[in-house]
């Protein structure tokens, strides 16, 4: 299920060619992964198949599923940012992998951590 499409990702970046669109694909990937991680909620909760915000039987978008596409995106714009990995990160640590702080402070109240 694609959440962001690559032109979702482009315009977010303000990116104007497609020749790095492999490398931006991983990075969507990745992003997509880290949030769903992070709040440990299915993606089919939020998404329908084709990656559309689902709606309740009020006709909404359901809870959550906009604030997890712009977390997305926040991530996929510091990861194309910092590609090497050596800014200086403004992150929230913890769990075994990071996120922006704009990310996490989206997410953080869809959290569903997982005790070990």
């Amino acid at each position: 299920m694609q959440i962001i499409t690559l032109a979702q990702a482009r315009e977010h970046l303000r990116s104007d060619t497609n020749a790095d669109d492999a490398d931006l694909q991983l990075k969507i990937d990745a992003a997509t992964d880290a949030a769903l991680d992070y709040i440990s909620v299915p993606a089919s909760d939020l998404f329908d198949a084709a990656g559309a915000p689902k709606t309740g039987e009020d006709g909404q978008v359901v809870r959550g599923a906009r604030r997890v596409q712009q977390a997305i995106l926040l991530t996929i714009g510091w990861l194309y940012e910092d590609r090497e990995g050596g800014m200086p990160q403004a992150v929230q640590a913890g769990h075994g992998f990071t996120l922006p702080r704009g990310a996490a402070a989206l997410l953080y109240s869809m959290r569903k951590p997982t005790a070990v």
